[in-house]
């Protein structure tokens, strides 16, 4: 019986040291990925930039060039589509693309000659061109 308990004991001493050293693996894993992430944090704020970050209106800009290109791409597939003619129109006057606006505005107008609130935009419109000629 002697030798079975000092099996125990023995194989429940060999089952402690693979644990202790499974947790200092862990613990070295852990400590050794957190220094590496702080390091690169503190490499990556030290670094100056490359570029300038852009201005609030270099921003605001290529925004709307975005909303531009994806109306656009709508309007390619459904020449019709009068969400996609409204957006690229109010787009177009954010930018202050007075021309480029009139176009689809007057395809509107064709669709929908019965909205007033499209034939009162053109007219501003008109006439916002014509105060800039």
């Amino acid at each position: 019986m002697t030798s079975f308990n000092d099996y125990v004991e023995s194989r429940q001493a060999q089952i402690r040291r693979r644990q202790r050293v499974a947790a200092i693996v862990s613990a070295v894993c852990f400590l050794s990925s957190t220094v590496f992430a702080v390091a690169h944090f503190m490499t990556d704020n030290l670094r100056p930039l490359s570029q300038p970050a852009p201005t609030a209106q270099e921003s605001v800009d290529s925004q709307l060039e975005t909303q531009e290109k994806g109306y656009e791409l709508v309007l390619q597939r459904e020449p019709q589509n009068q969400v996609a003619l409204e957006g690229l129109v109010q787009t177009r006057l954010k930018m202050k693309s007075f021309q480029g606006a009139q176009q689809p505005l007057e395809k509107l107008i064709k669709l929908h000659p019965n909205r007033s609130d499209y034939q009162a935009l053109s007219e501003q419109i008109r006439q916002e061109m014509g105060d800039r000629k």
